[in-house]
């Protein structure tokens, strides 16, 4: 499935435009989650930065579709010991997170709790 999808981006990008439009954002969102349950990680990476930076250029940094990418490449870095980056990620996703959502929302309170853990990892 990952294969199709690596193909199939490159096109949908010259149709839709590289930066312009949300779907270009979601496809390597999808792909870098994909990719990251596989374990290919550094080319989840890749892709999830570069769906936060259209998603950033589209919405601004504080919308809800930017926090959801900033809280998936957080729990890559998580993945990759790289726990300082992840809490800086996962503390913006839970300020956003925060705004939007009501506290027992579930996607607040299990981002909440990420952080938690990252700030124990890295105390």
């Amino acid at each position: 499935m990952a294969r199709w999808i690596k193909l199939a981006m490159p096109v949908f990008q010259r149709l839709k435009g590289l930066t312009h439009d949300f779907e270009v954002a979601v496809n390597p969102n999808n792909l870098a989650a994909l990719l990251q349950a596989r374990g290919e990680r550094d080319e989840a990476e890749a892709l999830y930065r570069q769906a936060l930076s259209i998603k950033e250029n589209l919405f601004g940094r504080n919308h809800l579709e930017v926090a959801w990418t900033c809280n998936n490449l957080a729990m890559l870095f998580r993945e990759q010991g790289r726990h300082i980056q992840a809490l800086s990620l996962c503390r913006r996703a839970l300020h956003t997170f925060k705004k939007c959502f009501r506290p027992s929302h579930p996607t607040r309170r299990q981002c909440a709790e990420n952080y938690a853990l990252l700030q124990r990892e890295t105390a």
